[in-house]
């Protein structure tokens, strides 16, 4: 039997905002100031929508639930190659049809 060696993976120098679980600057969601730079018609992130769908951060639901409407189909989106995109006025569109929303008006 042969042993193998376990080698720690290569450190990120800095935070890929187009990765799986991206942080801002070490805060999951991004900044008011962030979150105005991309209007509400952009393809965007998970994050960045659910900041402009949900700006007040005690109406926003959590990430992981907006992954299970997105599964069971409630949440529209678009997949370029393997990463997924939502154009929050239509995922706000979506709520309003759907079901009440609590979010402070846009």
């Amino acid at each position: 039997m042969s042993e193998k060696t376990l080698t720690k993976p290569e450190e990120a120098t800095e935070a890929d905002t187009s990765a799986p679980g991206a942080t801002y600057n070490g805060n999951p969601f991004p900044t008011p100031e962030e979150a105005a730079t991309v209007s509400m018609d952009d393809l965007c992130g998970l994050m960045m929508m659910l900041v402009k769908v949900f700006p007040d951060p005690k109406t926003r639901i959590a990430p992981r639930t907006a992954l299970q409407l997105k599964s069971k189909g409630l949440l529209p989106f678009v997949k370029v190659g393997g990463r997924t995109f939502y154009i929050p006025s239509e995922v706000r569109a979506a709520f309003e049809r759907n079901g009440k929303i609590n979010a402070v008006a846009v």
